[in-house]
């Protein structure tokens, strides 16, 4: 009888041991599963806002359990990518892009807040009070696929000169085809600092943008999510720091 009741008893431990093991396997690949969860986000092709923002976005999905991989591409394309699903989402964009692409989901945290210049020739200089100061005789060149930038070009009647890359907009001002470029102003420094070109950057900014990060509505599962992990990392101070670092490490 006695070594019935063990028999009984063992056969019992051996199950309760074989029922922890099925439990804690299938939490691990559970949690393996979202570790390997992947995202492709598009950003645009050039920008000083790739380094930092990729560097964030690195740190906030990791803390979710999510890899991601950036890819730039032209501006244009960065945004068609993210919107028709090519993508996952944009690492960056300003609400502009809304109106147009609307399968794109705001995560509502302002990333970075971006300031527009203008840049000229010397002898084109003229003083900056918003956009209705740009000479209406002047061709203005910009980056394809900045919303703003074209709803500004369309809203003030601009001959508008839209080109593929920083490089493309200095040339065409340099050959006389344009008189005066939206830009960044990180963007467009590197060209001001090349004395063969002769260019300026205007006093006083003549836009001001928000930055925000958007996923594609197929990622809608992850909005709240890398939210929440947004705004803490804003409000304890380690976005600012990630663009300070880069700032450094440039100079």
């Amino acid at each position: 009888m006695k070594l019935k009741n063990l028999n009984l008893h063992t056969l019992s431990l051996i199950k309760c041991f074989l029922y922890v093991i099925t439990l804690v396997l299938l939490l691990a690949s559970k949690t393996s599963a979202a570790a390997t969860e992947k995202l492709t986000l598009s950003a645009s092709f050039g920008s000083p806002l790739i380094l930092p923002i990729t560097e964030i976005l690195q740190q906030a999905y990791q803390s979710i359990g999510v890899e991601i991989e950036i890819k730039p591409y032209p501006e244009l394309r960065s945004l068609r990518y993210a919107n028709y699903g090519v993508t996952d989402g944009v690492a960056f964009g300003e609400k502009s892009i809304e109106n147009i692409y609307k399968d794109l989901i705001r995560i509502d945290i302002v990333l970075r807040e971006g300031l527009i210049y203008l840049f000229t020739k010397q002898e084109n200089s003229f003083t900056v009070n918003g956009w209705q100061s740009i000479p209406k005789d002047y061709a203005v060149g910009h980056i394809r696929g900045i919303k703003f930038i074209e709803k500004a070009m369309k809203q003030f009647n601009f001959h508008a000169e839209p080109s593929d890359n920083t490089e493309q907009l200095f040339q065409k001002l340099n050959m006389g085809r344009t008189q005066v470029i939206v830009s960044g102003k990180k963007r467009g420094m590197k060209y001001v600092n090349d004395d063969s070109l002769e260019v300026v950057i205007l006093e006083d900014n003549v836009a001001t943008i928000h930055i925000y990060h958007y996923l594609n509505k197929k990622n809608a599962h992850l909005v709240p999510m890398i939210t929440d992990t947004l705004k803490q990392m804003k409000s304890d101070g380690r976005i600012a720091e990630i663009f300070s670092n880069v700032r450094r490490l440039k100079q």
